[in-house]
């Protein structure tokens, strides 16, 4: 049992790391100490949108970029209505 729970524990502590790493280049990559570093507003939009909504949600209409910022959170806000 200790070896599959620490197997579990492990590919938890890499899948951690990679998400950090991701995460990371879409910042400026500078270090702040123990502070996360910054990240573009427009960028963590996109970030969420890409989770939450997967790789291929597109609008269907050009518009605004912040139009389409109007859509991501609607989008989200609908789908995963009560899940704090």
């Amino acid at each position: 049992m200790n070896r599959f729970l620490n197997k579990i524990i492990q590919k938890q502590i890499k899948n951690d790391e990679e998400t950090r790493e991701r995460l990371l280049k879409l910042t400026n990559e500078k270090d702040y100490g123990l502070c996360s570093p910054p990240m573009d507003a427009q960028v963590a939009l996109n970030e969420l949108c890409r989770y939450f909504l997967g790789e291929d949600w597109y609008t269907a209409l050009p518009e605004s970029q912040e139009q389409v910022n109007t859509e991501i959170v609607y989008e989200i806000e609908t789908r995963y209505k009560g899940k704090r």
